[in-house]
């Protein structure tokens, strides 16, 4: 929708050598260029309607592969993006700040590497499939649990039995 905009103001700019739209891509070229990242950039913003990312995949899948991320605190990226722990949280909107956070994550390995780690660290915490569906399942027989232990027989009715809580781990 944007590709001949972008491509116009890359041009305007003489910034071809720098920037390409690569379009889409399958998942083995996806991991590629973030194995070659340096830095993971994307600046989210509430649109003028009130559309936002909650968390995007990308930077999900940046943090896990290791590529430290400088972002904005647009609606659940906190949850992944501490500033200054996980990432750098710059304003919405503000190209400057963005550009400096870029630019101070270029300049430092120390910075990079801490920043790189902790993020990783954050996505096997909290966004592991597996880890998550194992805590779900135990929350889950946990309610259900209570629930039989809170219902009374007297409330089953003729016919009915009471139901049996299943192991789910």
């Amino acid at each position: 929708m944007l590709k001949g905009a972008l491509t116009e103001m890359i041009r305007h700019l003489k910034l071809e050598r720098f920037v390409t739209l690569e379009g889409a891509l399958d998942q083995a070229d996806v991991l590629g260029w973030y194995r070659r990242a340096t830095v993971f950039a994307l600046p989210c913003v509430i649109t003028v309607d009130g559309d936002r990312d909650g968390i995007p995949n990308v930077m999900i899948e940046a943090a896990a592969c290791g590529v430290p991320i400088v972002t904005t605190p647009v609606s659940g990226i906190p949850e992944l993006v501490e500033d200054g722990v996980s990432g750098l949280l710059v304003p919405p909107h503000e190209p400057t700040e963005l550009a400096n956070a870029v630019g101070k994550l270029l300049q430092s390995a120390v910075l990079r590497e801490g920043l790189r780690v902790n993020a990783r660290a954050r996505v096997v915490k909290a966004f592991d499939v597996r880890r998550n569906a194992v805590a779900i399942g135990q929350e889950l027989c946990a309610v259900m649990t209570s629930a039989r232990r809170a219902r009374p027989a007297s409330h089953v009715g003729a016919g009915e039995s009471v139901p049996q809580t299943s192991r789910l781990m």
